[in-house]
């Protein structure tokens, strides 16, 4: 057997015992009855809205948070307007002031500059939650978040995310995404390695965020995910609940979603590179010697894929193409019957194996999202998201990597002053 089969066995193989751990990892979390959660007391809660030029859409966040079965003098919303907000979000926000929405005109841009300004100087709530302003809440949030600070080692608590109305085909694509997303995020917060804590419903501990010295606002692209690592790295707890649930309007196509994912990606790059001692680092075992080079690891594979595809040096990996998703687990999806007409190879096996359990795994993960399934819109569905999404996102990776590596910097938004 020459090198070239060996090496290929050897990547299925991986591939393989990899399909096993995340499918075994999903059915524990996946089957475990959670314990019920419940209420020791009602905790004085900031729902902190960053916003810039949302327009009227405000209103509808605004109203969804107002309908939240939390007790209303429990909590305040906190609208963080940026210097330059357009005049319609503005207006809209003045328009829903009350004794419990309070707009404030920040004299600084940025999301993480305006979030820390009103932390600084308004939040005196013993929670609060970070909300994009275009995205809604289920109105349980609260009721479903807020016990888990009773454990004092609890930094923050993640929602789990829906695409509101999906449509198009990319916002379609994106569903199924965000379905997925839910169970990985229960299987990393389980691990003590949720690393992202999203703007769409992410409730922290206020005094442990001062505490630890704000979001990062010296431009850092995703400071969703370097207050995680923060938060991680400093021994505090991220948890997920998948009931806490919230809707965001995702990218309604292709080029839209590629400026998303080019932002997020290449602040993956950044906040790895900043935080890079924690790989292998003792003081956090099952991040440092799991979470991270997993993660770390899946990204490189997936870019791997893409340059196999163009590459001829890197052919033997087009028969395994390695699907990668922005929740960083891979989805084996074997394409050795072309490649073996007259037999059947080791490698074949390996790679029908690693097919079979990573495809398992995603119906099993959109099972426990809560969505009822449809054996033939949702089977298309998912077809598309192995066959074709998961490559585009893979390419937006490399994107980033090659752009972040001339340029040295990460994207960020960029607002008209």
């Amino acid at each position: 057997m020459d090198a070239t089969k060996i090496g290929e066995m050897v990547f299925l193989f991986v591939v393989l015992l990899s399909s096993f751990f995340w499918l075994f990892m999903y059915f524990d979390i996946g089957e475990k009855k959670e314990k019920a959660r419940h209420i020791s007391r009602y905790r004085s809660v900031a729902i902190l809205i960053p916003a810039i030029r949302e327009g009227k859409f405000i209103r509808r966040t605004i109203l969804s948070v107002l309908n939240l079965k939390y007790p209303h003098e429990k909590y305040t919303i906190y609208i963080a307007l940026n210097k330059s907000s357009t005049k319609e979000t503005i207006d809209t926000a003045h328009s829903v002031e009350s004794a419990r929405v309070k707009a404030i005109q920040c004299p600084m841009n940025g999301k993480s500059k305006v979030m820390n300004y009103v932390l600084k100087h308004f939040i005196k709530e013993d929670l609060f939650v970070v909300l994009d302003a275009d995205t809604l809440v289920d109105d349980k949030l609260l009721l479903r978040s807020v016990p888990f600070f009773d454990d004092e080692r609890v930094g923050a608590v993640v929602s789990a995310v829906k695409v509101l109305n999906p449509k198009t085909v990319a916002e379609k694509l994106q569903h199924y995404e965000y379905l997925l997303s839910i169970i990985s995020r229960k299987v990393l917060s389980a691990m003590a390695g949720l690393l992202v804590t999203h703007g769409a419903g992410s409730t922290f501990r206020t005094s442990t965020i001062k505490k630890l010295g704000y979001f990062d606002d010296s431009g850092n692209p995703t400071e969703d995910l370097e207050i995680g690592l923060r938060l991680i790295t400093n021994g505090y707890l991220v948890e997920a609940d998948p009931k806490a649930i919230s809707y965001t309007i995702a990218p309604e196509n292709f080029r839209a979603l590629f400026e998303q994912r080019k932002r997020w990606y290449s602040g993956f790059f950044v906040n790895i590179i900043k935080y890079r001692k924690s790989f292998f680092s003792k003081d956090n075992a099952r991040l440092g010697f799991f979470v991270l080079p997993l993660v770390f690891l899946s990204m490189v594979l997936g870019i791997v894929a893409i340059i196999a595809i163009s590459v001829p040096a890197y052919s033997f990996i087009l028969n395994e193409y390695l699907l990668v998703s922005n929740t960083n687990i891979g989805f084996a999806l074997s394409n050795q019957i072309s490649a073996v007409p007259f037999g059947i190879s080791q490698n074949f096996i390996l790679g029908i194996a690693a097919s079979v359990l990573g495809i398992i795994a995603i119906y099993y993960a959109l099972n426990y999202s809560g969505i009822k399934l449809n054996k033939y819109k949702d089977t298309a569905g998912v077809l598309g998201y192995i066959i074709f999404y998961s490559f585009f996102l893979s390419f937006v990776w490399l994107y980033a990597a090659v752009a972040l590596a001339v340029t040295r910097r990460g994207y960020v938004w960029k607002i008209a002053t």
